[in-house]
């Protein structure tokens, strides 16, 4: 028994003699060696913090922009394009791997509004008008005429917003187009 507990305080001895620093996540606290002292310090786990999560390391071998270490749908990179605004990349990658035809509505509103956002006004135009039936015809209306008058088509413009005003009378975009056309008085 004598043998046993010498073999513990021997066991423990040498866990405080030659510790490192430990981390208690559970505590929110990191316990320094302090090697000029015989006693340990206490820190804050918040002012101190010693491990790097692991999603830290890998978000930094990821990079987003390299579409093809990107594991994930097709549709999914169109969005992450979109959204750090990566507009000629969209389009490179829709033209490399879509056919044009093909493409969801969803997607070509964004395929669309890249084109747009690159000064591809005409292209942009085109491809809105490839809005499937199903779509609704007064968004699909509002954005070509936003689209026509970039490009300097009021005549197109006009005609797309008196569509809304006369077929779409419950339209949300109705109090927008008659803006629209007021604004060209």
């Amino acid at each position: 028994m004598n043998k046993s507990i010498f073999i513990i305080l021997l066991i423990a001895l040498m866990n405080i003699l030659f510790a490192e620093d430990q981390i208690l996540w559970d505590l929110g606290i990191v316990i320094k060696k302090d090697h000029t002292n015989t006693s340990d310090v206490i820190k804050p786990l918040i002012s101190n913090t010693q491990i790097k999560p692991s999603y830290v390391e890998s978000m930094k071998q990821l990079n987003l922009f390299d579409i093809s270490s990107l594991a994930i749908p097709s549709n999914h990179i169109i969005n992450l394009l979109y959204w750090n605004k990566q507009y000629l990349k969209l389009t490179e990658y829709v033209n490399d791997t879509w056919d044009i035809e093909s493409i969801s509505d969803i997607d070509r509103i964004i395929y669309a509004d890249a084109l747009y956002q690159l000064g591809q006004y005409n292209q942009a135009i085109d491809n809105l008008n490839l809005l499937s039936e199903s779509y609704p015809k007064d968004e699909k209306y509002f954005m070509l005429a936003l689209y026509n008058k970039k490009v300097g088509n009021k005549k197109d413009m006009v005609a797309l917003l008196k569509n809304i005003i006369e077929e779409h009378p419950d339209s949300d975009y109705i109090n927008l187009a008659k803006l629209q056309i007021q604004g060209l008085k």
